[in-house]
């Protein structure tokens, strides 16, 4: 997801590509980014304009959940956006064969990189997060038939030139009004008894769950993460823990005892510096003499941020604005999103520029209550539910008390 400067980050970077590629050719050429009719004014150099000409909402992402929204939350889709560019040429002298071998050089370098790099948005604008966003940015080339071309043109009362068009998608802007959180279900049905299915054969080696062996829905640093399969015994087997995010993969070893032919035990490291709060893959290498090692298939599970200084009780200031301040582990990461959720309501963590263990978020016009409380980072919360009572109940310590 990204805010407000998408647009304008996709902009500036296809300037950036297109800058790069045309210097070579026609050094002191220049690219722009105006309307059609303005394109050549004050230019005495060879120019190629970039023009966005058209926003349309994107079909595919229209009415999708929010990527990292859990389940049972509601939140207002994402403004998702397919931007529509237009590239021309122009040569100082308008010798046309110059301009033809500038749109040459710019339609080759937009080929050449159908996915903006993310590393290129990054750079292109300041203070836009559009390279953090999961689904990556594509360019494609479209094709405008002469009716269209001519509206076009004809809309700005110029002159028609060589021109390429191109299609740029998806752009997500985050909807500022955050998701509603609601509280987790303690209980699902009469005795807890939620659907149940048996696979007809089993296949070997493979993965069909991975959850934290003490019936929480994430597991934290120091938590065991019971995968449970078919034929995953071997002579050793070993856990590899895929962040994709931070681009991340620790292999974490399995001891004989806690493995079975039909579920392994992954004892996590408490190890924050290796181990961000998250969303996390696991896949099981099983090992067996005379065989070259078998990997499973790869299942999702939540890594859970803690929080060590709950209960909190915060006293608000004259204006009704309380400011709580939470040590958590492991860090938080500058680029990972955060929340803190009192009851359904989310607060987010203002942007930061380095790894924080203390944060603080700001709550104006606090109501005066006790709040069961949630750390959300990068989509997973903190653990509030006590799994050890029968039934279940939210965990009495994991509480903030505005006052």
């Amino acid at each position: 997801m990204s805010n407000a400067l998408a647009i304008a980050a996709v902009t500036a970077t296809l300037r950036n590509m297109l800058q790069a590629a045309i210097q070579p050719m026609s050094p002191g050429a220049q690219v722009t980014v105006r309307p059609l009719d303005r394109a050549r004014e004050n230019m005495s150099v060879d120019s190629v304009n970039l023009f966005l000409y058209n926003t349309g909402p994107d079909a595919a992402w229209r009415n999708a959940d929010l990527p990292g929204v859990n389940p049972g939350e509601s939140a207002q889709p994402p403004l998702a956006l397919t931007l529509s560019y237009l590239v021309t040429s122009f040569s100082q002298t308008d010798d046309d064969t110059v301009s033809h071998r500038l749109l040459g050089g710019a339609m080759s370098v937009l080929n050449q990189a159908p996915v903006l790099d993310p590393t290129a948005i990054k750079d292109a604008l300041p203070g836009n997060d559009l390279y953090l966003q999961a689904e990556r940015v594509k360019v494609t080339p479209e094709m405008l038939d002469i009716e269209e071309i001519s509206k076009l043109w004809t809309a700005f009362q110029t002159n028609y030139r060589i021109s390429a068009a191109y299609c740029v998608s998806a752009v997500l802007i985050q909807n500022p009004v955050g998701a509603a959180a609601p509280l987790p279900v303690l209980s699902r049905g009469p005795g807890d008894q939620g659907p149940f299915a048996q696979p007809v054969a089993a296949a070997p080696g493979v993965l069909r769950s991975a959850a934290p062996a003490d019936g929480q829905l994430s597991v934290r640093l120091g938590g065991v993460l019971v995968l449970v399969g078919d034929q995953l015994s071997g002579t050793s087997v070993k856990a590899w823990l895929t962040n994709q995010r931070r681009s991340l993969t620790v292999t974490v070893p399995v001891s004989a005892a806690d493995v079975t032919d039909s579920s392994v035990k992954v004892s996590l490291p408490s190890d924050p510096a290796t181990f961000p709060a998250g969303i996390w893959t696991v896949q099981a290498v099983i090992s067996r003499a005379g065989q070259e090692d078998w990997v499973t298939n790869e299942l999702p599970f939540g890594l859970a941020p803690t929080v060590t200084n709950f209960p909190l009780t915060v006293t608000r200031n004259n204006a009704g604005t309380a400011t709580i301040t939470l040590d958590c582990q492991p860090q938080i990461g500058p680029d990972q999103d955060c929340a803190l959720l009192l009851g359904p309501a989310p607060v987010v963590l203002a942007p930061r520029t380095a790894a924080q263990s203390t944060v603080t978020f700001t709550v104006p016009q606090a109501t005066p209550d006790t709040y069961p409380a949630r750390l959300r980072v990068d989509g997973v919360d903190s653990l509030l539910v006590d799994t050890t009572t029968v039934p279940p109940s939210y965990d009495q310590s994991q509480v903030v008390k505005i006052r």
